[in-house]
C-alpha cells in the first residue's frame, strides 16, 4: 500500500517571512525587476489572457456596411468609444455601435458587417507589499514579505487585498447576506462559519475583495470556482446589474478583481471556524489585509507556501513579535514544530495528529489506518481519507487536509 502523507503546515503564523508568487494567469510582461519595493497598489505586470478579439457587428447589406464607421483598422479605441452609427426609418430609427473594451480595431469585414477589436493586456497588482524576488515572464513575480498569516484548507478565486471588517460576533456564526451592503465594497469580510451561495452572490454584487470564514459547502465551493473562471465585467453587469456600475464612464475592474477571493480555514463542509484561526483574523479588523483563493494544487506539488491564506503585512521589524511570546498575544506563533521546518510527514497507523475543522477547537488522536475510498470533496479531485480514534474514544474518519502530524 503507498503511504499517504498530510501537508503539516501550522494554521497560524505570526511575523513569519513570506514568499508570495503573483501568478500571472498566462505569459505576461513584468514591469518590475528582482530588488524592488513594491507596495499593495503596484503594478507588477500586464498577462494576455484577456487578449482575445472581441466582435461587433453592424448593419450591413450585400457585401457593404451600410452604417456609418467612425474607426479605420489599427486604430486604438476604449470601452463604451462609438465605433459607428446607423440612422433609418427617415432619421426615426437609431443604433449606437459601442468598443465592448479597450484595445484595437484589427479588422473590419465589410461582407459579414463584423468590426473585430482585440482587447488590450490586462495589469495585475500586487497587493502584498515587499520585496521582488524573483521574475520570470511565464510564471510571474516572486515577492518576499513578512507578517501574520492564516492558513487557509480550501480556497477560490484571485488574490485581492482590502481593509478587515468582522461580520461575524464568534467563529460559529454564520453570516447572513443582509449583512452585506455597499459600504463593503473592496473589503475583506471574516465571516465565521459557513459560506452560502447568497453570501457569496451578496459579496459579488457588493464589489466585495475577500471572503474569509470557516467552510463551505463542496457544491458551492465549486460553483464558485468555475464562476471565477468564466465570469467577465459584462457578464457580471448582466448577471449583478447596478446602475452606476452600468454607465458608459464607470470604471472597469481588472480581470482578476471581478470576483472576491474566497478562503476557507478548515474546509469543507459545515464548520465552525478555529477558535484560534478567528481570534487572529479578529485582531486584523480595520487594518489592510491580502487575501488569496489560491488552488491546493501547487500545495500538494510541495510548495507549502502557495495555498489559500489571509496576511496582515508586518514590514516593519519594530510591529514583529518574538516566538516567546505568552500565548494569550495577538497570535500565537505555530510556524515550527519543535524547531523542524519539515512540512511534508507521513500519516502511519499510530501516528498522533490533531484534526482541524470539526469542532471550534481542534482534537487529537492516533490515526488506525487509511481509508480506501471516500467521499469527493472537490470536483474531480479525489480526497484521501484516514481514519482517526480521538482521545475521547470517538473514532473519526477524516480528509488529509484536515490532519496535522504531531511528534
Amino acid at each position: 500500500m503507498m503511504a499517504l502523507y498530510a501537508l503539516s503546515r501550522p494554521r497560524v503564523m505570526k511575523g513569519a517571512s513570506i514568499r508570495r508568487l503573483r501568478i500571472f494567469p498566462s505569459a505576461g510582461e513584468p514591469l518590475v525587476s528582482p530588488g524592488s519595493e513594491v507596495s499593495a497598489e503596484t503594478i507588477i505586470g500586464k498577462y494576455s489572457s484577456r487578449q482575445r478579439l472581441r466582435y461587433v457587428r453592424m448593419e450591413s447589406s450585400g457585401e457593404q456596411i451600410i452604417a456609418t464607421l467612425l474607426v479605420t483598422e489599427g486604430q486604438k479605441v476604449k470601452r463604451g468609444e462609438v465605433l459607428g452609427y446607423y440612422s433609418y426609418m427617415f432619421g426615426l430609427g437609431y443604433t449606437e455601435y459601442t468598443s465592448p473594451c479597450d484595445g484595437e480595431v484589427v479588422e473590419i469585414s465589410h461582407a459579414t458587417g463584423r468590426v473585430a477589436i482585440r482587447e488590450e493586456p490586462s495589469e495585475l497588482a500586487c497587493h502584498l507589499p515587499g520585496t521582488v524576488e524573483h521574475v520570470d515572464a511565464a510564471v510571474g513575480v516572486l515577492v518576499r514579505s513578512r507578517g501574520d498569516i492564516v492558513m487557509g484548507a480550501a480556497g477560490a478565486g484571485f488574490a485581492r487585498s482590502g481593509i478587515l471588517v468582522r461580520k461575524a460576533e464568534d467563529p460559529g456564526e454564520a453570516v447572513s447576506p443582509q449583512k452585506i451592503g455597499p459600504q463593503d465594497a473592496d473589503r475583506v469580510i471574516l465571516a465565521g462559519s459557513t459560506v452560502t451561495r447568497e453570501l457569496l452572490e451578496a459579496c459579488l454584487r457588493y464589489r466585495v475583495s475577500g471572503i474569509v470564514a470557516g467552510s463551505a459547502p463542496a457544491s458551492v465551493v465549486g460553483w464558485y470556482e468555475n464562476l471565477v473562471q468564466e465570469l467577465d465585467w459584462d457578464e457580471f453587469l448582466a448577471r449583478y446589474w447596478t446602475r452606476e456600475l452600468k454607465k458608459r464612464d464607470a470604471a472597469v475592474p481588472r480581470p482578476t478583481e471581478i470576483a472576491p477571493s474566497l478562503v476557507l480555514v478548515e474546509g469543507y463542509g459545515k464548520m465552525p471556524m478555529s477558535v484560534e484561526a478567528f481570534e487572529c483574523l479578529r485582531s486584523f479588523e480595520g487594518e489592510k489585509v491580502f487575501i488569496d483563493g489560491a488552488s491546493l494544487h501547487q500545495v500538494a506539488a510541495g510548495r507549502w507556501d502557495a495555498g489559500p491564506c489571509v496576511i496582515r503585512p508586518v514590514l516593519d521589524e519594530g510591529d514583529l513579535v518574538s516566538a516567546g511570546d505568552a500565548p494569550g498575544d495577538r497570535c500565537r506563533n505555530t510556524s515550527y514544530e519543535n524547531g523542524k521546518r519539515s512540512f511534508l510527514r507521513e500519516i502511519a497507523p499510530g501516528a498522533r495528529v490533531r484534526v482541524f475543522g470539526l469542532t471550534s477547537g481542534p482534537v487529537e488522536g492516533v490515526v488506525e489506518g487509511y481509508v480506501q475510498e471516500g467521499p469527493d470533496f472537490r470536483p474531480m479531485v479525489p480526497v484521501e481519507h484516514v481514519r482517526v480514534s480521538t482521545l475521547t474514544g470517538e473514532r473519526i474518519t477524516v480528509p488529509v487536509f484536515n490532519v496535522y502530524v504531531l511528534e
